[in-house]
């Protein structure tokens, strides 16, 4: 009873072609899995999103509050892990995956509330498990808040978040794999990633749901 009635008080419609039934209708929906997951950069996998579609559910994610649509993110963020481990050879089953998402700025997150890489993250796990062993682990946060990445260019990306962030903790012994809900130059999944090499991890590589036409380097 309560799921229909929040629909008449809170009518859904689709975060991409904004019609009106659910949260993301079948034709986008079916759009956005004919795709699959890439390596768009080294060491970063993520469904290219040439149409828009996945940037959508993201700001309808974290813009608009619409969580329904973080179980669909967490799947293509479990599709983009899979490819990564699927492309790194063959380790111990019983070895973990630890998901690190990328921190948020502490202004977006009194916006929104939330950290929704690590929602993503979160809901990754369950879609990865129990066929392979993961949990979330928040290790690094920022040391400086960088400015608002909107707007800004593939260099300016870069320069805006470079040493912005550092471990927390250490790393533990497992395939650490980075997480973001969208890439769009990769300066912010790169971050992340310094920050653990400089900390003595070696992550296997990075993950975002989906990635804008920017996150191919020749397109900077």
């Amino acid at each position: 009873m309560l799921g229909p009635l929040l629909d008449l008080l809170l009518p859904r419609e689709c975060a991409a072609c904004l019609i009106p039934g659910s949260h993301l209708c079948v034709t986008c929906s079916g759009d956005l899995w004919a795709v699959a997951p890439e390596w768009v950069q080294p060491q970063i996998v993520a469904r290219p999103d040439s149409r828009g579609i996945g940037r959508a559910v993201v700001r309808a994610h974290k813009e608009r509050g619409q969580h329904a649509l973080v179980e669909m993110l967490g799947a293509l963020v479990s599709d983009a892990t899979t490819h990564l481990l699927n492309g790194a050879g063959h380790w111990p089953p019983t070895t973990p995956v630890v998901l690190v998402p990328v921190p948020t700025r502490r202004r977006a997150y009194g916006r929104r509330g939330f950290n929704p890489a690590a929602s993503v993250a979160a809901a990754a796990v369950n879609d990865l498990t129990p066929h392979t062993r993961a949990v979330v682990r928040h290790l690094v946060t920022l040391v400086r808040q960088p400015g608002d990445q909107r707007g800004l260019g593939a260099s300016d990306r870069v320069v805006n978040i470079a040493g912005t962030m550092r471990c927390r903790r250490s790393a533990p012994a497992s395939l650490i794999v980075v997480v973001d809900d969208v890439i769009t130059t990769g300066a912010t999944l790169n971050e992340v990633m310094r920050a653990l090499v400089a900390n003595d991890a070696t992550p296997l590589g990075a993950v975002a749901a989906v990635a804008t036409p920017l996150a191919r380097p020749s397109a900077q």
